[in-house]
């Protein structure tokens, strides 16, 4: 699983936060592998595999060069690939790859987003990053991504699929992780109990922290979409539990972009 781990250096990159590719708010990068964790300043751990789509030999997407109704080149090519074989629409697409989310962010928040088409795959992925930078004794910064995967298989079940990484530096002496969960909470004047999704998942002790990574294999984690419905008044969280000499941290970082939910399910909510 760990054959591609991030190297030791990239933590301290992670902290400053200084990538000169990116904005104070957040950045916005339709290029490169989207079925990648996005990293600030690298590429990215690959939790979808290794990615022999694309339109070269292994690319198998049987898609006419020019799609009635997309003949101007000013239509991004995965957008437009997602759209005509999952049958959405191709402006909900944009809503939730290309919306500058700085505006819904508290200004200390630094994102990344990152949309892609795997050809062989027939999957629209869309990877999600936010940076966050504590003051606390145990949890000093870190980064959490959420990737969400759209295929039909899942869209028929009205199912999105889910995985998910996290890197967190630390002074403290970890032992073990028990948990990697993603939890989607009501906020609402009578929550209701949290929705807990829990991954499978591979994890790295570093000498200053430690990198989480959800196993897609052989069965991907699934949320129901109508669970992200009125997504503006819920929180989601990933959740991990850190083992010390003292004993079990609970430890969670709120992805507070809930527009981003709302807008996946704003594309999906017909199906």
């Amino acid at each position: 699983m760990f054959k591609q781990v991030i190297a030791l250096g990239l933590l301290p990159l992670l902290v400053a936060c200084n990538s000169s590719d990116s904005n104070t708010n957040g950045g916005n990068d339709n290029g490169g592998d989207g079925g990648s964790i996005i990293v600030p300043g690298e590429p990215g751990i690959d939790i979808d595999g290794p990615d022999s789509g694309g339109d070269g030999d292994g690319g198998t997407s049987g898609l006419p060069s020019q799609l009635p109704g997309f003949e101007s080149e000013s239509f991004d090519p995965d957008y437009k690939k997602a759209s005509i074989n999952l049958g959405l629409e191709y402006q909900d697409i944009e809503a939730i790859c290309d919306t500058d989310y700085s505006e819904f962010l508290d200004i200390s928040t630094q994102y990344f987003i990152n949309c892609d088409w795997k050809d062989q795959r027939e999957n629209f992925v869309i990877s999600y990053t936010e940076i966050e930078n504590k003051e606390s004794e145990f949890d000093t910064s870190g980064a959490s991504t959420i990737q969400l995967v759209l295929n039909n298989d899942f869209i028929n079940r009205q199912e999105i699929g889910i995985n998910a990484y996290r890197i967190t530096t630390s002074s403290a002496d970890i032992l073990d992780i028990n948990e990697f969960n993603f939890l989607i909470r009501s906020t609402g004047i009578a929550p209701i109990e949290p929705i807990d999704h829990k991954f499978n998942f591979d994890y790295k002790l570093l000498n200053n922290g430690f990198i989480l990574l959800s196993e897609n294999e052989p069965n991907m984690e699934t949320l129901y979409i109508t669970n992200l419905n009125d997504a503006e008044n819920k929180r989601f969280e990933l959740h991990f539990n850190p083992v010390l000499d003292s004993g079990q941290v609970d430890l969670s970082h709120t992805i507070t972009n809930t527009k981003l939910f709302g807008f996946v399910y704003q594309a999906l909510r017909y199906y």
